[in-house]
């Protein structure tokens, strides 16, 4: 694998990196960069993996914050005892789980446009609230065999499209998408969470 300026990377990309002492690794907030390529690559799979891996400790903890360190040191202990209990930079999951797991996603400004297509992987169930400036998006999926079926709040002055097209109005909709479906832009999300 080479990166665009033809530097090699070493054997297993990412994952061969951790191994390289020669390369230094990225802390949380880098990697909100990488979870952004991995959202708008459709692969959600790997960015649900590297959740678990990097975030996990800090919700195993019982932390009721995001520490700003959780790769190479983790929490208080980071950065010579100095390291943030509250990061805000560190939160990038969020925006991953709404566009990737919840299937939230503007298409125009402000929302009054959104995708609804969600994924699921691994996951049996998720739900969540998706704050815009028409009001809030509901969402609340689970995973039936070959089916994401669930619940859609449309706000006022907004569209929600199905991957097949399909729009929902303003309002309250049960919607069933298929764990491998077509989007609006026609490209395919297949159940291993690839575009």
């Amino acid at each position: 694998m080479s990166a665009p300026d033809g530097t090699v990377w070493p054997q297993g990309g990412l994952t061969g990196a951790e191994d390289d002492s020669d390369v230094l690794m990225p802390e949380l907030y880098l990697l909100s960069f990488v979870l952004r390529s991995l959202a708008d690559s459709g692969s959600f799979a790997d960015g649900i993996d590297i959740i678990r891996r990097f975030w996990g400790d800090i919700v195993a903890s019982g932390s009721t914050t995001i520490w700003e360190a959780g790769v190479i040191q983790h929490g208080k202990d980071a950065f010579g005892g100095k390291g943030s209990l509250c990061h805000g930079f560190s939160t990038s999951p969020i925006d991953f789980l709404q566009r990737g797991v919840l299937g939230i996603r503007p298409l125009a400004p402000g929302f009054s446009r959104f995708a609804v297509a969600p994924w699921l992987g691994d996951i049996s169930a998720a739900r969540g609230d998706i704050p815009t400036p028409h009001g809030t998006i509901e969402v609340s999926w689970s995973a039936c065999g070959d089916q994401i079926e669930g619940s859609v709040i449309v706000p006022d002055a907004t569209i929600g499209v199905l991957p097949d097209g399909t729009e929902l109005a303003p309002g309250s909709h049960i919607v069933a998408v298929s764990r491998t479906v077509v989007l609006a832009s026609w490209e395919t999300v297949t159940t291993e969470g690839r575009w």
